[in-house]
């Protein structure tokens, strides 16, 4: 299945086509379309004698690459990075398949009016192979995200190290990530702070070890370290296939 945005004066127009062999999930379909999941974009389908037809209603939400052009707000680069928590999250609650969601660049779109962005759930069986996964995504939207401040780029950097760092993608862990950054306050509202919580500069071994900080510095002093394993804990200069 393939989706192709058009934009135009009242606004973009996403749409696609599901064939016969790819598969169509009616239980998947129905429980995405309707628009109370809010980070998929609402849809609607039609059969055809070759498949399905699928329209995604885009509303007030501009294509993501539109939204890039310009700088971002830090409030706005954090609504986005949380939406990819709040859509595998609502994924796993509603029992649909984070595979089937797209994250080619096209079809994400972001509603600053509401702090969201939102994805297409495409309810097919469609091939693993012709897929770009949420890390992928994830790492696009922050090279690309234009941030004007000093502590805006030091988090960006931060959520860059640590997507590169992530070998599966799992929004418990980048909740995680996105708590320990201030991005999501402790009383459980999900909405972003308006200032930028800096992060401490000694943070606690745990961190170090599942996120990279202070990797630079520790890679630095490397070459004054013995290359053995680490007797215990995580060791930045551990490398097991280095020649003793």
């Amino acid at each position: 299945m393939k989706l192709k945005a058009k934009t135009a004066r009242r606004g973009a127009k996403l749409a696609g086509s599901i064939r016969c062999d790819e598969g169509f999930l009616y239980a998947e379909a129905e429980c995405a379309r309707g628009g109370s999941i809010e980070t998929l974009l609402p849809f609607s389908y039609a059969q055809t004698r070759k498949g399905f037809d699928l329209v995604y209603h885009t509303g007030s939400s501009q294509p993501l690459s539109k939204i890039l052009k310009d700088p971002l707000p830090v409030e706005h680069f954090e609504s986005m990075l949380i939406s990819f928590r709040d859509m595998a999250r609502a994924c796993d609650e509603n029992e649909l398949a984070l595979q089937r969601v797209s994250f080619k660049e096209e079809t994400l779109f972001y509603d600053p009016a509401r702090f969201i962005l939102r994805f297409a759930y495409l309810p097919a069986a469609i091939p693993s192979d012709s897929t770009i996964g949420p890390l992928h995504a994830l790492e696009r939207l922050v090279e690309r995200a234009w941030l004007s401040d000093e502590r805006s780029r030091s988090f960006k950097a931060a959520a860059l190290d640590h997507i590169r760092r992530s070998v599966l993608f799992s929004w418990m862990d980048f909740e995680r990530f996105l708590g320990e950054q201030g991005v999501l306050q402790e009383d459980g509202c999900d909405q972003p702070k308006q200032a930028f919580v800096r992060q401490s500069p000694h943070p606690p071994a745990d961190r170090v070890g599942r996120y990279g900080y202070d990797f630079i510095s520790a890679a630095a002093s490397c070459a004054q370290k013995p290359h053995g394993a680490p007797e215990s804990g995580f060791d930045p200069c551990y490398n097991p296939f280095a020649r003793i």
